[in-house]
């Protein structure tokens, strides 16, 4: 509509108003920041994003000194909040996230492929180490010292590793002397039953016979050193048939338990065992 005297609401010799709707904006209004194109530039806020990070402060900037904090900005664990969510170093996989592992027991060792990526810890997730073996005992994780338990403490793999083991031997006939080829090796004291230090017995089933014991004339080896009855007194003896205290030369016995029979006398030397004159 072309009119040669302006007439209302046509009273502006201007066309380039962006919202005629709203009397703030117009060409060469001052620009506000109220996420509006004020002055009709095609610009929105210009002048108010100080920071070049493509947000303004009433579009929800929270420092528009630092181009690196915006909404929408990746969080960084760097104790500031940086997606201007007004919580600092939230959220999982964060950059210079840590790779906190599951722990359920506590004990600050965690499952082994088992994490999240968290600034801090979170939840079950608080343990900056790895390699737990059991995650429901405190006392179990690979920095423990293993005891004997018959378990796996430290989390190498062995059970009762690094422990002190001691050798029994069974000692049946109580001697104090065991049977070598009967041992049993326990971090934990001896077994139940008759069990000593001391192996080397070699008749377990007699106490007369044991290491160290003084050898009799029994015909067994008392001492245990290969050998029956060494280191006795033995004595020959010679059958007098004829009862002159003069036994037969030509058939003697040498014994260390007395002699065979009450007609064995020590002298050999009788010509006649027939004949007591």
């Amino acid at each position: 509509m072309c009119l040669c005297f302006p007439d209302t609401p046509f009273t502006s010799p201007h066309d380039t108003d962006c919202d005629d709707l709203n009397a703030n904006i117009y060409p060469g209004a001052t620009e506000s920041c109220n996420g509006l194109d004020d002055d009709c530039d095609a610009d929105v806020d210009e002048g108010f994003d100080l920071d070049a990070d493509s947000w303004t402060t009433c579009a929800g900037d929270c420092d528009d000194a630092r181009d690196d904090i915006y909404p929408s900005a990746p969080e960084i664990c760097d104790g500031v909040d940086n997606d201007c969510d007004r919580t600092a170093d939230e959220g999982q996989d964060a950059v210079d996230c840590t790779d906190w592992f599951f722990d359920a027991d506590g004990d600050d060792w965690g499952l082994a492929g088992n994490s999240e990526c968290w600034c801090q810890p979170s939840g079950d997730y608080q343990a900056i180490n790895e390699g737990d073996c059991n995650d429901g005992n405190i006392a179990i994780h690979p920095a423990a010292t293993e005891i004997c338990n018959n378990v796996d403490d430290d989390c190498n793999g062995s059970v009762d590793d690094g422990v002190t083991y001691v050798t029994y031997y069974a000692d049946v006939d109580g001697d104090g002397h065991g049977d070598a080829g009967n041992a049993a090796s326990t971090c934990d004291g001896a077994p139940p039953g008759a069990w000593v230090l001391v192996d080397g017995d070699c008749d377990d089933g007699d106490p007369n016979n044991y290491p160290g014991n003084v050898e009799s004339c029994d015909g067994e080896d008392n001492d245990c050193d290969g050998v029956e009855d060494d280191g006795v007194s033995y004595i020959t003896w010679y059958e007098d048939s004829d009862g002159d205290g003069h036994g037969d030369s030509a058939g003697s016995q040498t014994l260390c338990s007395g002699p065979p029979a009450a007609n064995w006398v020590q002298l050999g030397d009788d010509c006649d065992d027939g004949d007591a004159a």
